[in-house]
């Protein structure tokens, strides 16, 4: 088998939709774009980032002092940035050469449970590189968009029979958004994963590598510990055993990317070959799998 492409592929949502009382816009959460685009730029890669559309609308929260400052900030603030160039001019998923890549992302916010369900284009780039042992991975809210993502091998869905983790019901009842949401007439990550086969926990089981991804901005601490935040009006804190390091996010994409080094830079080793799909990262909070063949 040969060496993947050096090249990872971040989904964004191009739904949007009214919430929080119909105050305010969800849509693409911006660091949960960014935060995977840094990481992935800093091991090496060459990252694109596309919609179904090649649309996208901020995500209102997403944008507020708790979510996004400093650094992040000044970085979506400037449209020369390399992220924000990518991200305002996407291409449509449709246009995508699919096996151009050794790594799928889907981001999230609320809205991709609107349109990743039924993001097709975006699922068969998922599907091509589960095929060819490239790593698959979600955040948040993102796993819909596994929804009709096969695995070619079975013909089964991808993640059926897997532990997966993503945004809970609960969280969404904490966020007092469950009853808005309903109106949507769209299921939530855990229905998502019971109607597929898979199991939903909000915390890592079996003793795989592990790290948060809830999308807060956080300068400083490590996994598990959370600098100082303003409240937003519409943010309620959680307990501390479910508090998390947003700048953690992506440390499963780390470790994910480091034990899967070969398959970059050598290919397999002789008589290793791994199986299809042999990477799964899924997070919020992020389980990092890897399926031994």
């Amino acid at each position: 088998m040969a060496p993947l492409p050096r090249r990872a592929f971040i989904a964004v949502t191009s739904a949007s939709a009214k919430l929080f009382d119909g105050k305010e816009t969800t849509g693409a959460f911006i660091s949960e774009a960014l935060h995977p685009f840094q990481v992935f730029t800093a091991a090496g890669f060459e990252v694109d980032l596309a919609s179904e559309t090649g649309k996208y609308t901020p995500d209102w929260l997403s944008l507020q002092p708790d979510f996004l400052a400093g650094e992040d900030l000044a970085t979506y603030q400037d449209t020369a940035s390399a992220f924000r160039r990518k991200l305002d001019n996407m291409p449509r998923a449709a246009d995508i050469d699919p096996d151009a890549y050794g790594v799928f992302f889907a981001s999230a916010g609320h809205a991709a449970l609107l349109d990743f369900p039924t993001a097709t284009d975006l699922q068969r780039i998922a599907e091509s590189v589960w095929a060819r042992g490239g790593i698959v991975s979600s955040v948040c809210h993102g796993p819909a968009v596994f929804a009709h993502v096969v695995d070619r091998a079975t013909g089964e869905p991808l993640i059926k029979g897997k532990t997966i983790t993503g945004f809970t019901s609960e969280a969404e009842v904490v966020m007092k958004v469950d009853a808005e949401m309903k109106t949507w007439n769209r299921p939530l990550v855990e229905e998502h994963a019971a109607t597929l086969g898979a199991t939903c926990k909000r915390t890592p089981s079996g003793g795989r590598p592990c790290a948060n991804a809830e999308p807060r901005q956080a300068r400083q601490g490590h996994l598990g510990q959370l600098p100082h935040r303003r409240r937003t009006p519409h943010h309620r804190p959680e307990p501390p055993e479910r508090q998390v390091d947003g700048r953690g996010c992506c440390r499963g994409l780390r470790q994910a990317l480091v034990s899967s080094s070969g398959l970059w830079e050598q290919g397999p080793r002789p008589g290793r070959r791994p199986s299809p799909g042999a990477n799964l990262v899924i997070c919020f909070r992020m389980t990092y799998s890897r399926r031994r063949g």
